[in-house]
């Protein structure tokens, strides 16, 4: 019997139900000490999550992605790196880190604690990296997906939250986007979100004369949901040629858009 979509979504809401008791049960006992620890602990819970989901065949480790024809190419260290093993067994795979070719690089999500400025510009820093690597590699960017995870938001984004995208749009815009002349390639960050509330999302164009554009969502408690689904749905695609059902979580009726209708244009010289 097929499942019902509300239930469907239901299940999948209920996924980043799951992150956050664990992250805060974890809180609950260290308070607001120990925070590196806090976040290896984040990280876990992204990647155990995303290993039951993925399809066989891929690896969900940190690592960094290297290209082994120049001396210098290799990426910022990912929090998260999803790999397909199917296509290339990485480098280097032992002890929780990954060291990968390009090619064979499906996703990574930087995690941070705060969504403020100050993070959002380092983790577009950091996820650019890998565009740049695919890009001099000769790899569409498009490729690999870059999301951003934040385990909360700053005060200042509480109370505003449509400033994160502004956050968005000049963490890209501040950095030569390696953008190929294809309109499906992306700058930097493909989707950013919080534990809970607030979800960005950068479109590409439908054409190539048209820009990629910032798009904001209040969340309603589903923002991890919508940043976990977003990413298995690219992965799935990549494998299978078909966005998996995961991307339907959008449509729910809680998910609502913050911000310009039509989003930020992204523009740079």
């Amino acid at each position: 019997m097929a499942i019902q979509h509300a239930q469907f979504g239901a299940y999948v809401a209920s996924l980043g139900d799951e992150i956050l008791s664990q992250m805060n049960r974890v809180r609950h006992l260290i308070g607001n000490r120990h925070w590196q620890s806090d976040g290896h602990h984040k990280e876990y819970l992204l990647n155990h999550v995303l290993r039951r989901h993925i399809p066989a065949g891929c690896e969900v480790s940190r690592g960094f992605v290297v290209d082994p024809r120049a001396a210098a190419a290799c990426s910022r260290e990912q929090d998260l790196l999803v790999v397909d093993t199917s296509r290339e067994a990485p480098l280097f795979n032992q002890g929780g880190l990954c060291i990968a070719l390009p090619q064979s690089v499906l996703a990574c999500v930087s995690v941070k604690t705060s969504l403020e400025k100050r993070s959002v510009d380092d983790a577009v820093e950091g996820l650019d990296s890998v565009k740049t690597l695919m890009s001099e590699a000769n790899i569409d960017p498009s490729d690999v997906w870059c999301g951003a995870y934040f385990c909360e938001l700053a005060e200042s984004v509480r109370k505003r939250p449509e400033k994160v995208l502004e956050y968005v749009q000049e963490a890209i815009e501040q950095r030569r986007p390696h953008v190929l002349p294809d309109a499906d390639a992306l700058p930097g960050l493909d989707m950013l979100c919080d534990a809970s509330e607030v979800a960005v999302r950068v479109r590409r164009g439908t054409s190539a004369q048209e820009a990629p554009r910032v798009l904001g969502y209040s969340c309603d408690g589903l923002a991890t949901s919508v940043l976990v689904s977003s990413l298995i749905s690219h992965v799935s695609a990549c494998r299978s040629g078909q966005p998996a059902h995961f991307s339907d979580l959008m449509r729910r009726p809680e998910i609502k858009r913050i911000g310009p209708e039509e989003g930020i244009e992204l523009t740079w010289d």
